[in-house]
């Protein structure tokens, strides 16, 4: 006797179905696989060989501070100037500022993806910025100040950091023009940029960081007229421009900024009232 074609669908059906559920294990187990071994390699490991390629750049530590701490033997998190977030037990702080170090900063910082904050002030660190910073897309506070880095700003620095609050690169030799693409910073408090070798006109694009609260520019090589854009940024404290080759007049939306108190654009080119 033939199976009845209700016996027939219903069977058709459960083989359908358990054909999707074996495609759908398959899948789940096969992504999951990738999660693991993508977590497996960005654990505290990562963060251990992006801090030991800065030690090995290190060519002077007078005070044999990171040479005796930063110890392949020790954990990462008990490092002289290492913040380990408690949560993730990943490095969210390097601050080596005052050590009186001499090296270049390596890409491999770049990978350090749970860094909030990066503070080397007062070093002797040389050469370039590397783009690779790019990916510290947790980064609040860039503080780079008083050391010997130069060559441009990439521009390309500026695409992912979203949540960068304070920029600090005074005094170093920096050159170039300032990034317009420093806008896309919209988090950001805080930018200094004095003391250094920048070029060209100020981004009228600045005009966007509404939440900025003090502007540092002065000490540079500019050329052209202050942006009336930046009678737009509302919450500004501090405007400082001087020293700075500007021309011009003072623009008229400078008076919008009823927060100011700081106001130094000295010895530039301006004219009129």
């Amino acid at each position: 006797m033939s199976p009845s074609p209700h016996l027939t669908n219903l069977s058709a059906a459960l083989m359908e179905k358990h054909l999707f559920l074996c495609i759908f294990l398959a899948f789940f187990l096969h992504f999951s696989t990738l999660s693991f071994v993508h977590a497996q390699v960005t654990n505290i490991s990562t963060d251990k060989q992006a801090l030991l390629a800065l030690k090995a750049r290190i060519s002077h530590d007078p005070s044999n501070l990171l040479t005796s701490s930063w110890s392949t033997s020790s954990s990462v998190c008990h490092w002289m100037g290492i913040t380990c977030g408690a949560r993730h037990l990943r490095v969210t702080g390097l601050n080596i500022s005052h050590f009186g170090l001499t090296a270049t900063l390596p890409p491999q910082l770049g990978n350090l993806s749970f860094l909030s904050r990066l503070d080397i002030n007062n070093n002797s660190f040389y050469g370039a910025l590397p783009e690779e910073y790019a990916q510290l897309r947790r980064l609040k506070y860039l503080v780079l100040s008083r050391n010997s880095l130069s060559g441009e700003l990439p521009a390309s620095i500026f695409d992912n950091l979203p949540n960068l609050q304070l920029l600090y690169l005074r005094s170093n030799m920096f050159e170039g023009r300032i990034p317009s693409t420093i806008s896309k910073c919209r988090s950001l408090q805080n930018l200094s940029l004095s003391f250094n070798n920048f070029t060209g006109a100020i981004p009228k694009e600045i005009g966007n960081l509404t939440q900025l609260r003090a502007i540092y520019l002065g000490y540079n090589k500019l050329q052209g007229e202050i942006p009336k854009e930046l009678g737009n940024l509302a919450k500004l404290e501090r405007l400082s421009l001087p020293n700075s080759y500007l021309t011009g007049t003072i623009p008229r939306e400078i008076g919008n900024l009823t927060l100011i108190k700081y106001l130094y654009l000295y010895s530039n080119k301006l004219t009129g009232k």
